[in-house]
């Protein structure tokens, strides 16, 4: 109930996964969506901004419940 204040860029990787919630989301159509650039292996900006997002909005950040992580595909959110 209270309000968070989020990047321009947290912003819209919360979008993208609203958006397109209960879907498993690449790391490569989150960035190429969010920054409009290609994704690189080593690029970890998606996972950064995820590990901010999960401080700000989920109750225990290192048990997320809100924002999973599908191990080997990507991000979904879940409700």
């Amino acid at each position: 109930g209270s309000l968070i204040t989020l990047t321009t860029a947290e912003f819209d990787l919360l979008c993208m996964l609203v958006r397109n919630a209960g879907n498993v989301m690449s790391r490569e159509r989150l960035i190429a969506a969010i920054t409009h650039r290609r994704w690189h292996p080593l690029d970890r900006t998606i996972d950064t901004l995820i590990r901010r997002l999960r401080r700000k909005i989920e109750i225990d950040p290192d048990d997320p419940a809100i924002i999973t992580t599908v191990h080997g595909a990507g991000y979904m959110l879940s409700f």
